[in-house]
């Protein structure tokens, strides 16, 4: 009974440091988060080789097409919101400049910028 209750207690300790590693700020809205998230895989993506800058920019503005319906009328932005909309705004005009080279020291950058403002991973 002792070792079952020391397993559970170190699962529920692994568990509780897992999902503490990759929370979302509390001054972050759900929006601007999801919106954030997605524009990293995105990034992501075009990084791995999957997409070109191209479609990397049109789902950029695809994304930030849908996501602005639901923020223009009552949504207030948080300092931190604007910080992540500044970074956003980087990786948007990379794509725009930069859509059919090879380089992409800017774009990890920006990347990782904005991945420390919403505690998700860094590459």
């Amino acid at each position: 009974m002792k070792k079952l209750l020391s397993i559970l207690l170190v699962i529920g300790m692994a568990l509780c440091l897992v999902s503490c590693g990759s929370s979302k700020p509390k001054n972050v809205g759900n929006v601007v988060y999801d919106y954030s998230k997605l524009n990293i895989e995105i990034v992501d993506k075009y990084l791995d080789n999957e997409i070109t800058g191209g479609q990397a920019y049109n789902q950029c503005i695809d994304a930030i097409t849908s996501e602005l319906y639901q923020m223009v009328d009552a949504y207030s932005f948080t300092p931190e919101e604007k910080e992540i909309w500044i970074v956003l705004s980087q990786i948007r005009i990379y794509f725009e400049t930069h859509a059919l080279s090879d380089e992409n020291e800017s774009i990890l950058m920006y990347r990782n910028d904005l991945a420390k403002l919403i505690n998700v991973k860094e590459r």
